[in-house]
């Protein structure tokens, strides 16, 4: 079952399930900047980034979805709710068959 997941870990965390095997960091800008990762997030506007490294068990077939959940919904603004549809909007346009959701109960087509 899920674990909570410390942002910036000295060592990926190892993860396993039925179909995947690997390693995984969750890396973020922190103010002051992290010792280990500060200079990564230099000079550049990304705030985060998810690096995931392993192997298949076996060899997927058809299409290959990947996603992740947060334990609970997020509670944001009316003007930052808007600034992340605009955003995904445009991330839409770059990345065929993208989907994400804000807690609301719509199903990806």
């Amino acid at each position: 079952k899920g674990r909570f997941l410390m942002p910036n870990p000295r060592v990926p965390v190892p993860f396993e399930n039925d179909m995947f095997k690997g390693h995984l960091a969750f890396i973020m800008r922190t103010t002051p900047a992290d010792e280990t990762y500060g200079a990564y997030f230099e000079g550049r506007l990304r705030l985060f980034e998810m690096q995931i490294q392993g192997k298949f068990k076996t060899t997927p077939n058809g299409v290959l979805y990947m996603g992740a959940e947060l334990p609970q919904k997020l509670r944001l603004g009316m003007v930052l709710t808007a600034t992340v549809h605009a955003v995904m909007s445009y991330c839409r346009t770059r990345v065929a068959n993208l989907h994400f959701s804000l807690g609301d109960k719509v199903r990806p087509n």
